[in-house]
């Protein structure tokens, strides 16, 4: 009997050096394009994890899984191809995506002050497997993916450690063990992994001596002394008809975390339900600059998702099927089908500022400024949040706080 073999996708959030670059033909209008159907994913996926867990804490990285993705959907076609494109908002040609691709990471590896951001990509292959050349080369060309010989055949146990040791050393230990017991199998022929890890100082630190313990209303209950960060400062802030938009920038102001926060104490669903990157888009052009009252809460969180279920949701189904899906772009012989895409994110927010193998921002301001009242922007609630990386654009991760002490 012949089976069809199995490639696992990993997106994950590790710290380690950038890559070299190639020639590209692609134009900024065509790095805006890529970012804004990122970006639109970005919104289709938070909405489908909300309905796995609809009271839970979410936080992921968007662009880690959008960059993972857009290797795998180098080696598909057919079908299997056009669905990746359709639920992953990729409206460029081949060609032309892969260049817009290695100009957006290009310009985030671009090296700023008082934040680290490092993103890279790896293909882990069963030795003595043969990948199609035209393959290995666009991944190495466009995305920088390195190519990693493992022995899945013959030591799949010893595979996986090799992969998780790797990811824990290059996260500095804060994401082990991604890679659960027996989900390496002598089936799986390659591995898929995007890493990107994001450390930043707020460009206006809080002060420690103003953290005091404060009441958090957490859906159905009152969670007690949780430690509340507040300062008063010009940010960028904006108040709409059900919840207020604030922008917290990191060191040099390329990366910022925006924040949105509902106007009743229970709406954080109803907002979900209604925000969309276009409209988000809209908000941040009408953004205004003025002294705000900021209480932000202390926040620290690890997240492990299978994106197996929520993709399949949105459409991208033939990829996981051993019967439909077609990878032929990576291998002539069609025998490769995704068996799992584990995503695993960490984040850290205090007073400095934010570590994260996962993080979320949003820049936000105000249309209408009050002399007399300084507004007041006060998370004592759930709340969605988000990290954008302000040159491009990008959201590189997102998530909600709905209990900060979880």
């Amino acid at each position: 009997m012949k089976f069809p073999k199995l490639f696992i996708i990993i997106t994950l959030f590790l710290t380690f050096t950038g890559f070299s670059y190639a020639k590209t033909c692609a134009t900024h209008d065509e790095v805006r394009i890529l970012v804004n159907g990122n970006n639109q994913f970005a919104f289709d996926l938070y909405k489908k994890l909300l309905t796995l867990k609809p009271q839970d804490n979410i936080f992921f990285s968007p662009f880690s899984i959008s960059s993972a993705l857009g290797m795998t959907y180098i080696g598909a076609s057919g079908n299997t191809s056009s669905e990746i494109a359709k639920v992953f908002h990729f409206d460029l040609s081949d060609n032309k995506l892969n260049e817009a691709f290695y100009l957006l990471l290009k310009e985030m590896g671009e090296k700023g002050s008082g934040y680290i951001l490092n993103i890279a990509n790896a293909l882990w292959g069963d030795k003595g497997y043969e990948f199609l050349s035209d393959f290995l080369n666009t991944i190495k060309t466009y995305y920088g993916g390195g190519f990693y010989e493992v022995n899945f055949r013959g030591n799949p146990e010893g595979s996986r450690i090799k992969i998780n040791k790797w990811i824990e050393e290059k996260t500095k230990e804060k994401i082990k063990n991604l890679l659960p017991p027996e989900s390496i199998t002598p089936l799986t022929r390659l591995v898929i992994t995007n890493a990107i890890y994001f450390k930043g100082k707020w460009s206006y630190p809080f002060k420690e001596e103003n953290t005091r313990p404060m009441t958090f209303y957490a859906p159905n209950k009152k969670i007690e002394n949780v430690p509340m960060m507040y300062q008063k400062r010009d940010f960028k802030y904006k108040e709409e008809k059900n919840f207020k938009l604030l922008e917290l920038p990191y060191g040099d102001k390329t990366l910022s975390m925006i924040i949105i926060l509902p106007l009743k104490k229970d709406g954080v669903s109803y907002v979900e339900s209604n925000l969309s990157w276009d409209n988000l888009i809209n908000i941040r052009e009408r953004a205004k600059e003025i002294k705000v009252n900021v209480y932000i809460p202390k926040f620290k969180m690890e997240r492990a998702y299978s994106l197996r279920e929520p993709l399949m949701a949105l459409g991208m189904k033939d990829a996981f099927d051993p019967k439909t899906a077609d990878f032929s772009k990576m291998e002539p012989k069609k025998s490769l089908y995704i068996s799992k895409i584990v995503h695993k994110a960490y984040i850290d927010v205090n007073e400095e500022g934010t570590e994260a193998a996962g993080a979320t921002g949003v820049v936000i301001a105000l249309k209408s400024i009050s002399i007399k009242k300084i507004p007041e922007f006060k998370a004592d609630h759930p709340f969605i949040y988000m990290i954008i990386h302000n040159p491009t654009g990008q959201i590189l991760f997102m998530g909600r706080v709905i209990d900060p002490n979880i």
